[in-house]
């Protein structure tokens, strides 16, 4: 499993759509792991956390698609179980 937070700090104009988490077991064939909601210029700045159960592959990488200028963001990524979930 896997817990991720996408934090929108600003986005001048556009959106990105979607912003996808990927994962691979070999660095080359990627496919989607969690697909965050559409970003616009006028919603920032956001945050959304998204958790998925199940096999995580060894390689992950952020795919941002639209037509933006600039966007600026920070996500954070942890392994774990459902247990991860649980507010402390």
């Amino acid at each position: 499993g896997l817990v991720a937070v996408l934090q929108s700090v600003s986005l001048a104009t556009g959106t990105v759509a979607p912003p996808t988490l990927e994962h691979s077991v070999d660095n080359a064939i990627w496919a989607a792991l969690i697909t965050f909601a559409n970003v616009t210029g006028a919603g920032s700045p956001t945050a959304e956390r998204k958790t998925v159960t199940g096999t995580v592959n060894r390689y992950l990488r952020f795919n941002n698609l639209g037509t933006f200028t600039p966007y600026v963001f920070e996500i954070a990524v942890r392994r774990g179980t459902a247990q991860d979930s649980t507010a402390y």
